[in-house]
């Protein structure tokens, strides 16, 4: 996403040249106060995407559930897995169903697999 939103062709400087071309820019404001107030959106623009993409459950605990260097001699993703679990107040079976029916997370709330509706 933030390939996207920071592209090569970045809009900051032909959104600026528009406002300076067809718009009054006297007042209390400069160019490099436009130019950090469209950097906000875009960096709010990415917070957004990142929050509200649809990710494996099996990379949102690989991404945020390991700090257990208690249990290094199991494989990694069964000591995530299993701190997950911890965390989420299950038994580390019931992630292993999650994970095998497909259930994936966004904005930190866990969802069942999708179905496609046909119209």
């Amino acid at each position: 996403m933030e390939d996207i939103v920071f592209s090569e062709k970045d809009i900051t400087e032909d959104f600026l040249e528009d406002i300076l071309e067809n718009y009054s820019t006297e007042g209390e404001w400069d160019e490099w106060d436009l130019i950090a107030w469209i950097r906000e959106i875009q960096l709010l623009i990415v917070d957004h995407a990142a929050r509200t993409t649809k990710v494996p459950l099996k990379d949102y605990i690989g991404n945020y559930f390991d700090d257990r260097p208690d249990l290094v001699e199991q494989p990694e993703f069964v000591h995530q897995q299993f701190n997950f679990a911890n965390k989420q107040d299950v038994r580390p079976s019931q992630v292993t169903e999650w994970l095998k029916k497909g259930f994936f997370v966004v904005d930190d709330f866990l969802y069942p697999p999708s179905r496609d509706l046909h119209r």
